[in-house]
């Protein structure tokens, strides 16, 4: 089995609408400046390094260091050498992950539905 690694790969989710706190993926990207790419499903990414010219196909296992964060930047979870198929990780991680090759790293920005 095929092993792709990104490193040092920051992704940030959104938390629900309900709280007058929450972003959306807009105006978040637009009150930090990102230069940011939409993908699929709201999905965006900023890449800090795309990697080699190697990316993950669905069957691959994927290996992540990651920090998951609200938009107020509450952390909620985080990991290093978190390794899983990646037809196995949310949405937001596929869509994400698949546009990096081995040892790129990104922030992703997902939006919590």
């Amino acid at each position: 089995m095929k092993y792709v690694i990104i490193v040092f790969t920051a992704f940030l989710f959104f938390s629900c609408g309900g709280d007058s706190e929450s972003l959306t993926p807009e105006e978040y990207i637009a009150m930090n400046n990102l230069d940011a790419t939409e993908l699929e499903n709201g999905v965006y990414i900023v890449i800090d390094d795309k990697g080699s010219d190697v990316k993950p196909n669905i069957n691959d296992v994927v290996e992540v260091d990651y920090i998951g964060k609200l938009t107020n930047g509450e952390v909620f979870d985080s990991d290093e050498d978190f390794k899983a198929l990646l037809s196995d990780l949310i949405p937001g991680w596929y869509i994400g992950l698949k546009e990096l090759g081995e040892g790129g790293s990104c922030t992703l920005i997902i939006p919590y539905a």
